[in-house]
């Protein structure tokens, strides 16, 4: 890599070789691209989708690394939530659809040091390499696929130095404890769009029309 980027869980903040930058959701929530999608979520919910991601990272690193107790790779099936447990199970069955093999698990990118993001998962499919962010929820928004095209230009321009890493499909995998969905994004246009929300954004942060976590 050639950034230092380094991810605050606490606030959600990032900084980027020592410096603060925006995340990619930061961008898009205060462009309103997401509607009203975040006002009226409490934290308990917050709490939860945070706690599906870990449990769901953990069972990609098992198989990334041949870990497999049970199947359900690094994760304590006795320590997790059982409602937990069923958003993962569910999640296993959308990664075997897909025959997915990940290489990247929970990776913080950036984008020219500008914008940053935290990649949910990105390795080898039946479709080839492919970006995936998991979502603990069935409700689906046009936003996402702006956000799925964000973290594609954050992991080319984090890697552009070491090593190349390409998208051939980008997606976004839904759980919702009884049954999952999988929405592909192949928006021409959404990479361009979303430089347009970031340069917007960049615009109202420099005269104060927004309030950022950025100095």
């Amino acid at each position: 890599m050639r950034y230092n980027i380094v991810f605050n869980e606490e606030d959600h903040s990032y900084l980027v070789d020592g410096r603060p930058v925006p995340s990619v959701t930061q961008v898009l929530r205060e462009m309103g691209l997401y509607g009203d999608r975040f006002d009226y979520l409490d934290e308990s919910y917050r709490l939860f989708g945070t706690a599906v991601h870990k449990a769901c990272a953990l069972y990609l690193d098992g198989l990334r690394r041949g870990i497999d107790p049970d199947g359900w790779g690094r994760l304590d099936q006795e320590a997790t939530d059982p409602r937990v447990l069923e958003y993962v199970d569910q999640f296993r069955q959308a990664v075997h659809a897909l025959n997915f093999q990940p290489q990247l698990i929970e990776t913080p990118v950036c984008y020219a040091g500008v914008v940053a993001g935290t990649l949910d998962a990105w390795g080898d499919s039946i479709y080839g390499e492919i970006l995936i962010d998991i979502k603990a929820s069935m409700a689906k928004m046009p936003a996402y696929s702006l956000q799925t095209a964000a973290y594609e230009l954050c992991l080319e321009s984090t890697y552009a130095d070491t090593e190349e890493k390409r998208c051939l499909a980008r997606m976004c995998i839904y759980l919702s404890g009884q049954k999952f969905s999988i929405d592909h994004h192949q928006g021409r246009g959404d990479r361009i769009l979303f430089l347009e929300a970031l340069s917007l954004y960049q615009w109202k942060a420099e005269h104060r029309l927004i309030q950022t976590n950025t100095k």
